[in-house]
């Protein structure tokens, strides 16, 4: 309840234009308090901005892209529910700026990959490792159901901590 009102006192402080998750109930009560000021993006309920369709496999996700009435098909280089969610929020926004819809849609084909970021790496026996750097319960919950949802056999998971910023 204490990050709820934190993040509610910000938005209504500071901002002119938001884009919000509408699946987080914190970003519906966002939306509630600034319907004027808020575009909305989500996978399991009404948005401006919504993904269905979802066909997630180890080389990425498609899914189709509805926004004021019309389908875009979509795909991104990254597997899982949180990536596209991810990519609409991105998507939203940048639309919102001005660019072209088709043309963000047809960029986030091409978007590198990103290291540690669902990196995917083979190893010369044909494993696939995924390496990633989910920091929470929550992250590392989502990386792992997005593995299982394809993986053909067995599922290692090996964790540490920082990532990069550790120096040590």
């Amino acid at each position: 309840e204490n990050y709820r009102d934190a993040k509610l006192r910000l938005f209504q402080g500071l901002c002119r234009r938001a884009v919000i998750n509408a699946d987080d109930p914190v970003g519906v009560g966002i939306r509630e308090l600034m319907p004027d000021a808020v575009t909305t993006y989500a996978l399991d309920g009404p948005a401006d901005y919504r993904a269905t369709d979802l066909e997630v496999d180890a080389s990425g996700t498609r899914f189709t892209l509805h926004h004021d009435g019309r389908k875009y098909p979509a795909a991104i280089p990254s597997p899982g529910r949180f990536s596209v969610s991810n990519a609409l929020a991105t998507l939203a926004a940048c639309h919102l700026l001005g660019h072209s819809l088709a043309g963000l849609v047809h960029a986030l084909e091409r978007m590198p990959q990103i290291p540690g970021r669902f990196e995917r790496l083979h190893t010369p026996e044909g494993t696939s490792v995924i390496v990633d750097y989910a920091h929470s319960p929550d992250s590392l919950n989502k990386v792992l159901t997005t593995v299982r949802g394809f993986a053909k056999g067995r599922v290692i998971t090996v964790f540490g901590c920082g990532g990069d910023r550790d120096t040590t």
